[in-house]
């Protein structure tokens, strides 16, 4: 033995003493512990700690996210890079060369990559500590796949509302435009003999005019701001009708299969907003089958609210509870994959070697229009099954009613008065007034809101309706009408504009307008709106 001199034994109730103070403490951390272990394990949000190079903590979130057992993730071989997908392991090698030089957090976004090959959205905040006596990186990893998808939703609606302005504006300078063309048009086919050389080119660009006029209303209807008649229909009829035309229009080698199921009821809307859906639709499925051709299965029917989940892609309002009229066209053509059917409501976007990409766009902005949902299911190689329902009415449609002929002469007759136009368009006021002349009818015409004012404060008695353009330099519509009105209080107001009756018409609502005026108009229809307006003020007098 050594003849080092011995420690002194301690007393085993010393021992028994130190023990005892070890258990306290040891009783004191444990429920410490056990706590903060389970706040992390409930933590809505991924909590790891990774020591040279390997994870040695991972909460439950690690292991319900990623796929891989606790056992799996603290295996001393298990790379943690595996959890990363391969364009984001450059950002996270980088954060861990900084932490080596300095003791600040690091917050920024990477993918990672689950166990099954799912790739995760998330935010990881990192920072260096100590853990266990040694340097360790913490880092707390937050799932924000949802939010990402959230915010492309909100980006995809805020471009497309965008670009929804910029149609509807561009929609209501052009419909100013189409005024004078189709005005003057009509007015020269007028005065014209039936056997003039040039009668057939002036009828050439009434047509392309009336063809222009169509098209600013997709715009409009894309925009959500077209004119809605707003006229009871029946759906079945107005599906029927157009089938016929578009059957001669799509390839041979593809036809189409009509058929009404169940209990349909009628609609609310515009009958030519509504044929708009049905071509588009059916266009686009016999476009889709153009290499092999086939059958488009057009179905007609009703349904409640409810039904929506049984289609994979929704678009538009949610609906509410109630009864809603369907139309469902069916293709078996290429199909579509999420990517492409992502983008197939955007407006300009187009698939075609030459189109426009204004189709759907105008059939979602229709349907908007109409308080209505559209639905799509689809995959590549398996067709594609567009879906759109409509709010359905409880009333009857009216008896079918015969359109004017675009070329029927304006006769004078008994009605006949002073009517004030203002609007800011030369081009609309010349024409506006030479067709009101034609009919019998005298026109003071001024060109802003102001002049209009003015000429209703010298002349109120004399004139018998005005007539206003919805935007005006100096005073708007809005505001000329407002002061009309206190003017002269039974002076009729007809509003006229590009945009749409029911924008306009809501605006004004408070004002009790005679009429609306829809851009571009055929002479006929001003003139008989013009002659129904003075009669009935006349016959109140």
């Amino acid at each position: 033995m050594s003849k080092r001199e011995r420690p002194p034994v301690e007393s085993v109730e010393s021992l028994r003493l130190k023990v005892a103070a070890l258990e306290a403490r040891v009783r004191e951390l444990e429920p410490q512990d056990v706590m903060v272990r389970e706040m992390a394990d409930r933590s809505p949000n991924m909590i790891f700690i990774n020591q040279r190079g390997r994870l040695v903590y991972v909460n439950q979130r690690c292991v319900e996210l990623m796929g891989y057992s606790r056992d799996e993730l603290l295996a001393p071989d298990f790379d943690y890079m595996t959890l990363v997908a391969p364009e984001s392991r450059a950002r996270v090698q980088a954060a861990g060369a900084r932490h080596q030089v300095a003791d600040h957090a690091e917050r920024y976004e990477l993918v990672a990559l689950a166990k099954d090959g799912r790739r995760i959205d998330t935010l990881l905040t990192s920072w260096v500590g100590q853990y266990r006596g040694e340097r360790a990186t913490f880092g707390i990893q937050t799932d924000i796949t949802e939010r990402r998808r959230l915010e492309a939703r909100a980006n995809h609606a805020q471009r497309l509302e965008s670009l929804g302005i910029l149609a509807g504006g561009i929609a209501h300078d052009f419909n100013n435009l189409l005024v004078g063309v189709l005005g003057n048009a009509s007015l020269a086919l007028m005065d014209m003999p039936a056997d003039a050389p040039a009668r057939v080119a002036v009828q050439q660009i009434a047509f392309a005019a009336r063809r222009a006029a169509t098209l600013t209303n997709q715009m409009l209807a894309y925009s959500g701001r077209g004119t809605l008649a707003r006229e009871t229909m029946s759906l079945p009829e107005v599906v029927g009708e157009m089938l016929q035309l578009l059957q001669a229009s799509i390839p041979k080698t593809t036809c189409i299969a009509h058929e009404v199921q169940g209990d349909v009821r009628s609609i609310r809307g515009d009958v030519t907003q509504m044929q708009q859906v049905v071509m588009n639709l059916v266009t686009n499925a016999a476009e889709a089958m153009a290499d092999k051709g086939g059958v488009i299965n057009v179905t007609i029917g009703g349904c409640e609210g409810a039904a929506l989940p049984l289609f994979d892609f929704v678009v538009g309002e949610t609906p509410v509870p109630g009864r809603y009229a369907t139309l469902t066209v069916a293709d078996s053509g290429l199909g579509m994959d999420p990517a492409l059917l992502d983008r197939i409501f955007e407006p300009f976007f187009t698939t075609k070697f030459t189109g426009r990409g204004l189709g759907l766009a105008a059939v979602l902005g229709i349907v908007r229009g109409h308080r209505g949902v559209i639905t799509v299911r689809t995959a590549p190689g398996r067709g594609s099954v567009f879906r759109v329902l409509i709010p359905a009415s409880e009333e009857r449609p009216p008896a079918p009613t015969r359109v004017t002929d675009v070329d029927a002469a304006l006769t004078p007759d008994a009605t006949t008065g002073l009517v004030r136009i203002a609007d800011d368009e030369e081009i609309v006021r010349v024409v506006a007034s030479r067709t009101l002349e034609r009919a019998g009818f005298e026109t003071l015409v001024v060109n802003d809101g102001l002049e209009a004012v003015n000429v209703v404060r010298a002349r109120g008695d004399e004139i018998d309706v005005v007539i206003l353009d919805y935007t005006m330099p100096n005073l708007s519509g809005a505001d000329a009408c407002r002061q009309i009105q206190k003017l002269k209080p039974d002076l009729p107001v007809i509003l006229s504009s590009g945009y749409s009756a029911a924008e306009a018409t809501e605006r004004f609502a408070p004002l009790g307008l005679a009429a609306f005026l829809q851009k571009p108009y055929l002479p006929q229809e001003f003139v008989t709106m013009v002659r129904d307006v003075i009669s009935e003020r006349r016959s109140r007098a």
